[in-house]
């Protein structure tokens, strides 16, 4: 763009993205100095110019025959487009860290909305995950710290770390657990964090017990249906809501008490009605 307006207004014109004001600085530099460059970006007083460069030649290539590690990266959050896998250098194994060999991986609505840049910024502040796609995975262990002793090479474990969709990755032994044999690597991988949020949000906050009841809202997605799964266990009483009649219409075939509808708010009326209120 500099290029045409100079040559069509025949200005010595040159357009300059400045990333913050403490670049003006170069930008006064910039103007005693022909670097003969039209379009410029400064960056922590460091000048940058485009350049075309082939995709193929962004990354080295590997040797044949060698393993390395790699893992999905977000370049640009905004657009699909911005993921790509990469080969990169995982953690050295602490003393307490497991190294895993990545079986499945999930993925969650957070992923979805990290790599569109829609998670808000307070949702990274307390997060462990970062800004990376993947939150929960299974897989194999090939080595163990040794102070991670509940871990031995072969084990099938489930973990979270944020970045686990990657073909091996290093984990605090903290967030490893054993994997049920019951359930197949894709199934472990895909269980973790919503028995988690529903074992945290009703056994360890709100202590529920037989005979309470509770409202699940939302019941058909993920955490939902692990929460009707918990209460279950508990032995308590369920009432929930979901978006469509045929939804509604599966909870109640899976035991729950009464089913309302939650894109109304008759959910309330009905639910009050229900119990009894």
């Amino acid at each position: 763009m500099a290029l045409e307006i100079g040559e069509e207004a025949r200005l010595d014109f040159r357009l300059v993205d400045l990333g913050a004001p403490d670049d003006l600085e170069t930008l006064a530099w910039l103007a005693r100095v022909d670097l003969r460059e039209r379009e410029l970006a400064v960056r922590q007083n460091r000048v940058w110019a485009p350049r075309i460069v082939s995709v193929r030649e962004r990354y080295p290539r590997l040797p044949t025959g060698e393993e390395a590690a790699y893992r999905l990266c977000l370049d640009n959050p905004g657009q699909v487009t911005g993921l790509e896998m990469k080969t990169y250098e995982p953690a050295v194994v602490g003393t307490n860290d497991v190294e895993i060999e990545v079986a499945a991986a999930a993925l969650n609505f957070r992923d979805v909305m990290v790599t569109l840049g829609l998670l808000p910024t307070l949702a990274y502040e307390r997060s462990a995950l970062g800004h990376e796609v993947g939150m929960e995975a299974s897989g194999i262990v090939r080595r163990a710290g040794r102070d991670a002793r509940h871990f031995q090479v072969g084990d099938e474990v489930v973990f979270i770390k944020g970045g686990c969709v990657a073909n091996r990755v290093v984990v605090d032994g903290h967030r490893v657990f054993a994997k049920p044999g019951r359930l197949s690597m894709e199934e472990a991988a895909a269980v973790l964090s919503v028995y988690v949020t529903a074992y945290y949000s009703l056994v360890h906050l709100a202590r529920l017990r037989k005979g309470q009841r509770v409202l699940i809202h939302s019941a058909m997605g993920g955490v939902g249906q692990a929460a009707i799964a918990l209460a279950k266990y508990v032995g308590a009483e369920i009432y929930a809501t979901a978006g469509s009649e045929s939804k509604r219409d599966r909870l109640l075939s899976s035991g729950v008490r009464a089913a309302f509808d939650s894109h109304s708010h008759d959910w309330y009326d009905g639910l009050m009605e229900a119990t009894g209120r």
